[in-house]
């Protein structure tokens, strides 16, 4: 079996900085805010890890309320 290069994560410490998928919100989102959702209980936040560079591929959140 030959291993994956992606792996799905909880959102930890990874570096945010060059992160981007396109869309100016998101991307902003992801670099600034996603960290003080996480740590108020707003929303969980995974990533997905491209394991051989270390670098964020994307990223979704779990929210049991809207998130504005």
């Amino acid at each position: 079996m030959t291993s994956r290069p992606f792996a799905v994560k909880p959102l930890e410490k990874e570096d945010r900085t060059s992160f981007t998928c396109g869309r100016d919100s998101l991307d902003h989102y992801f670099r600034t805010r996603i960290g003080q959702d996480v740590r108020r209980r707003i929303a969980t936040a995974f990533i997905v890890l491209h394991k051989p560079t270390a670098t964020v591929a994307g990223f979704y959140t779990l929210s049991a309320a809207q998130v504005p």
